[in-house]
Parts: C-alpha cells; structure tokens; sequence
C-alpha cells in the first residue's frame, strides 16, 4: 500500500515513466501508421537480402519517397496488415519470427524495393504479402520499461529500496563497514596522489549502502576514479568471499 500511494503522487517519477512511455507507444504507432503498407506480388533473393516487386495504389510513389527521406527505415514482411496499423491498437505480442529488412534502394521504375537481411536466422519473407514500418524493436523496447517500472514499483527489483530511492522517500539502510578508498594498486591508476574531491568520491562509492552518483565537469578525473573504483572492487571481492563482485560497466562511446 506504501509503495503504490508513492507511485500515485502527482509528482511522482515512476508515474512520469509511465506515461511518458504510454506517450512514446502512441507516437510509435501513429508514425507507423502515416508510413502506410505497401502490397507486393513476389519477391526474389538479392545478394545480402530480398527484391520486392511492389503493386498497387496510386500513393505508392509518395510512400516510397517518405521511406528514402527517413533513409534507416527497418521494414517487416507479413501476409496480412497486423492489427495496430488498423485500429491503432498494439496486438498481443507473439513469439512468431518475422522477416524484418533494412531499407537499401527503391526502383520506382520498376516498382521495386530491396531490403537487407538484419539477421540471418530470420525467416524467408512470405510470397506475397505486405511490407510496413517494423514494430517489433521498439514495442520490444516499451514492454522492458513496463516490465522494470512494474518491478520497481513493487519492490521486485534486484534492490528492492530503489523505489524509495526514486521517489525520494525514507529508505531504511544497513550500514556496511568503511572500506579504504586508496591502497597501493589503487595509487598507481592515479598516477600519483589522486584530488582530495576524488579521494571523496571513491570513498562514497565504496561504502555506499544503495546507490552513489559521481558527477564531474571534462578534465576532473572521473574515468581515473571510475578506474581506481574497479580495482578497489576486485580487492575487495578478492578479500571477502561473501561480496557477490557483478560489475558491469557501460559507455556511450565505444572506448
């Protein structure tokens, strides 16, 4: 009862999740819907994927255009218009494989419109059928946040607190013991004597109970600290049998 009066409050950042993503699967859908269906009477293996030979209506042209201008444009295969291009209406979601293609070239000449294979394992597309605006990864997407808001908010999580955390709310914490923020190997990622504000951070995040957030302008030294934090992690866990040691580290560049 706790944990849903949380996520009721108006303010509430849970409830903010949940219908910015109601509004994203709205707006996925409509952009679905506006790319249309294109009908094709056969299609024929190409190097790397298939050739469709498209039929039909007189707004093909105009389709086919929209889909060059939005250029990475993923296109499934199917027999039949699915549900949620009719009626808008998200259909129930299947294990079925599908064929979903990579837009490559149009041929408005010829009517034609090649797609690349995206996986191997994936089916061969139907004789005849229709080609539309691929679904499948971003409902795939939207159904992971339902399913981690709804683990959060019912405190299924892996940290069962992190709803507490979230919705800024009295998070009762056993205190672990104070670890050392440097030691020999950490030093020597620094290079040297590490800043007093780094020497803080590797502290906090060491002894935290739940979560610590580093945050530090370019030039501050937080890849040092998050370097020296991982070395502390595997002493640690070397030193401790009890510490589970699962780290995963993640970066929006590739280095």
């Amino acid at each position: 009862s706790q944990l849903d009066e949380l996520v009721a409050r108006s303010g509430s950042y849970l409830r903010m999740w949940r219908e910015y993503n109601d509004l994203e699967r709205e707006a996925v859908l409509r952009h679905a819907q506006s790319m249309g269906v294109l009908k094709y009477s056969e299609r024929r293996s190409i190097e790397g994927g298939w050739r469709f030979k498209l039929v039909g209506e007189d707004k093909i042209d105009a389709l086919l255009s929209q889909i060059e201008r939005e250029g990475a444009v993923n296109l499934e295969a199917a027999e039949e218009i699915p549900r949620e291009l009719i009626d808008g209406k998200e259909s129930p979601r299947t294990n079925r494989t599908a064929y979903v293609g990579r837009w490559m070239r149009t041929a408005q000449g010829r009517g034609t419109l090649d797609l690349r294979t995206i996986d191997e394992r994936s089916p061969t597309p139907p004789p005849k059928g229709v080609l539309f605006f691929s679904l499948r990864g971003d409902l795939k997407r939207l159904e992971r946040r339902d399913y981690a808001a709804t683990r959060i908010a019912t405190g299924e999580a892996w940290m069962p607190q992190l709803i507490l955390l979230i919705e800024d709310a009295p998070v009762p914490s056993r205190r672990i013991g104070a670890e050392a923020a440097l030691t020999a190997a950490s030093r020597v990622i620094f290079g040297g004597e590490p800043t007093e504000r780094q020497q803080v951070a590797l502290r906090v995040a060491l002894n935290t109970p739940d979560i610590a957030l580093i945050q530090g302008p370019p030039g501050t030294g937080k890849t040092r600290t998050i370097a020296a934090l991982q070395t502390r992690l595997a002493e640690i866990t070397e030193a401790d049998s009890s510490i589970t040691g699962q780290t995963l580290l993640s970066s929006f560049q590739h280095d």
